[in-house]
């Protein structure tokens, strides 16, 4: 039998390819050249829906991943992508009047949704084989996601300055679809019987609730809330990060080559930061449990967002302040899929988790939209820092509540 590591570390590959997701901004300059763009919300419309399919298609997927195992669920998600780009790059030489549906339906829906499908397949797969460390296996498993902007930013650098950004979609799309294709063709679950080599701890979970079971747990709901309020503090922030840096340097008088030369430094460093958050607080919820996990987690973010609120217009340099904020949105990544195991079980782990997740997508639609919102109505980033600061200690009575409940671990 092969080292159980090898199913972590296939979810990672597969995750790096879906973490692709992260750089999809690098497109909008050269297709507002191609349509004769002004705006960019149109062109970044399709990373929103993507956000939103991909919350979506994680409860679907999970349910798959419940009937069929991992592989149906990753090989399905590849197919739609590959599907999805082709789309995309099916525009070519189109009006955007035309092209805008198509682009939105493909990269938008048919992306996210198979971007949905994967996601759902790797956290979960990990914990099976680790009931011991899930936390530890589930970060691993996640690292990829966080580190699919600095593999795909590179890549798509290049073909877009060779071949154009239509050419662009057809090249990755292949690339993630055919590595998704090969990992999850050797992903698999362990055997009914299986047992970990280091004995579980006589208070481990219980094989598993079913979902109904699941959402009637007040555990349930205070893992949606305190997931939604944390994510949405992060990706206030992630989301609006290259031009929260612009208006830094600018304030602060640095010129503007020197600030265009930060931001993709800052992309590719938070993205390492992003990655090796989730198995850091994976590991920190395997020592300490989810809801202290959780706490530690907020109260670090909440810190170094007022920090950053009181420096961000001194030293564009000090966005790298901003790499602990990646830290510990990586991690809740981790700590969630691994919470949702240890509290309802592993038997429908999948569809319980793609349920919760649906917390993740209502952040992810509105986190960025609301730190662009601050900045049009203020005229400045500046109070997104304190709005998000306030989402996390939010976030953080939330897990007070739930590690307070009898039933917590």
């Amino acid at each position: 039998m092969a080292s159980r590591w090898l199913y972590p570390i296939l979810g990672l590959i597969v995750n790096t390819m879906l973490g692709g997701l992260y750089a999809f901004s690098l497109y909008y300059p050269s297709l507002q050249k191609a349509f004769g763009l002004e705006a960019v919300a149109p062109l970044a419309l399709a990373y929103s829906l993507a956000t939103l399919f991909f919350a979506i298609g994680m409860i679907p997927g999970g349910v798959l991943y419940d009937k069929k195992g991992p592989k149906a669920g990753v090989i399905l998600g590849a197919i739609l992508i590959i599907i999805g780009y082709i789309l995309g790059a099916s525009i070519a030489g189109m009006p955007w009047s035309t092209a805008s549906y198509i682009y939105w339906i493909g990269l938008g829906v048919l992306a996210g949704l198979g971007i949905g499908f994967a996601y759902a397949v790797p956290g979960p797969t990990a914990i099976k084989w680790f009931p011991d460390r899930p936390g530890a296996a589930a970060g691993v498993a996640v690292l990829g996601f966080g580190i699919g902007a600095a593999f795909s930013t590179p890549l798509i650098t290049y073909f877009i300055g060779t071949v154009g950004p239509f050419t662009t979609f057809l090249y990755m799309g292949l690339i993630y679809g055919i590595v998704m294709i090969i990992c999850g063709a050797l992903m698999k679950l362990p055997p009914p019987d299986y047992k970990p080599p280091v004995p579980l701890p006589p208070t481990a979970p219980p094989v598993g609730v079913t979902v109904r079971e699941a959402v009637r747990d007040k555990r349930f709901y205070l893992l949606w809330l305190s997931y939604v309020f944390a994510a949405f503090a992060g990706l206030m922030i992630i989301g609006n990060a290259a031009p929260i840096i612009r208006e830094g340097g600018t304030a602060a008088g640095f010129p503007a080559a020197e600030v265009a030369m930060i931001i993709p430094t800052f992309v590719f460093v938070t993205s390492i930061f992003n990655a090796i958050g989730r198995p850091i607080w994976g590991s920190v919820l395997d020592k300490v449990g989810p809801w202290k996990a959780m706490q530690m987690n907020y109260l670090i973010a909440f810190v170094t967002l007022i920090i950053l609120s009181l420096v961000f217009t001194i030293n564009p340099w000090y966005a790298f302040i901003a790499v602990i904020i990646y830290l510990c949105y990586g991690g809740i990544l981790a700590i969630y899929p691994s919470a949702t195991a240890l509290y309802f079980g592993r038997a429908h782990l999948g569809k319980i988790y793609g349920v919760l997740f649906t917390a993740w997508g209502v952040a992810g639609l509105t986190g960025g939209m609301t730190g662009a919102m601050i900045r049009d109505v203020t005229g400045s980033y500046f109070a997104s820092f304190y709005v998000a600061a306030v989402l996390a200690i939010i976030a953080t009575i939330f897990a007070t509540i739930g590690s307070r409940l009898k039933k917590a671990a």
